[in-house]
C-alpha cells in the first residue's frame, strides 16, 4: 500500500477533537458532506469548513504533500487559510506552511516554511513534531494578526487553532504499508 492520506481516518480524528463540533458525523461518511468534498464544524459561535485535502505522494512513496483549504464561514465571504504539510512514511511532519486571506479585512499573510530538524539553520527548524506544530502555530498567529489589520476578530484569530487541529488530524491520517 503506497503512502496516502486516509480521508475516513481524518474524519474520525476531527470528530475526536474537543475544541470543535462536527455538524454531522457517522461511520458511513465520517463527517464529510457535499458529496464528500467538505467537512463543516463549529467552535462556539464560529463556523468553519475544511475542504477535502489533496494529496501528492513522491516517487517511491518516501513522502507525501497534503494540502487543504479551510474556510471561516462568513455569509458567503469566507476568510480562508491554505495549509500545506509534508509527511514521511511514519506520519512525521517534515515541513509545514500556511497562507491566510481575510476577505472581511481585505488582507492576508503567510507563515514561513517550518522544517523538521536540521543542523543548517535552527531558527527555521524544530527537532520534534510538537516543536514544528508550536513554531507553526506561533507564526500563523502573527500572519493572522497581519491579516486582521489591527482590528478585533476572534473568529479569524481562532483559525490558528483550527489549522493546528487540521494539521494534527492530517498527521494521524497518513498511511503507509511496505
Amino acid at each position: 500500500m503506497p503512502i496516502a492520506f486516509d480521508k475516513d481516518a481524518f474524519g474520525t480524528a476531527m470528530n475526536g477533537q474537543s475544541a470543535i463540533s462536527l455538524d454531522a458525523y457517522n461511520t458511513t461518511d465520517f463527517g464529510w458532506n457535499g458529496g464528500g468534498n467538505n467537512m463543516e464544524y463549529s467552535h462556539g459561535d464560529w463556523d468553519y469548513r475544511t475542504w477535502l485535502p489533496d494529496q501528492s505522494p513522491s516517487l517511491q512513496d518516501a513522502i507525501i504533500l497534503v494540502s487543504c483549504k479551510i474556510d471561516q464561514d462568513r455569509s458567503g465571504k469566507d476568510d480562508h487559510l491554505v495549509l500545506l504539510g509534508f509527511f514521511n512514511r511514519s506520519g512525521n511532519i517534515l515541513a509545514v506552511q500556511a497562507g491566510v486571506e481575510s476577505i472581511k479585512h481585505n488582507s492576508g499573510g503567510n507563515t514561513g516554511v517550518i522544517y523538521a530538524s536540521s543542523d543548517y539553520d535552527s531558527s527555521m527548524y524544530a527537532s520534534s513534531d510538537a516543536q514544528v506544530i508550536s513554531a507553526f502555530e506561533s507564526q500563523l498567529m502573527h500572519a493572522i494578526a497581519d491579516a486582521r489589520n489591527g482590528k478585533s476578530d476572534a473568529g479569524l484569530d481562532f483559525m490558528a487553532n483550527i489549522a493546528v487541529i487540521n494539521l494534527r488530524c492530517i498527521q494521524d491520517s497518513i498511511t503507509y504499508a511496505a
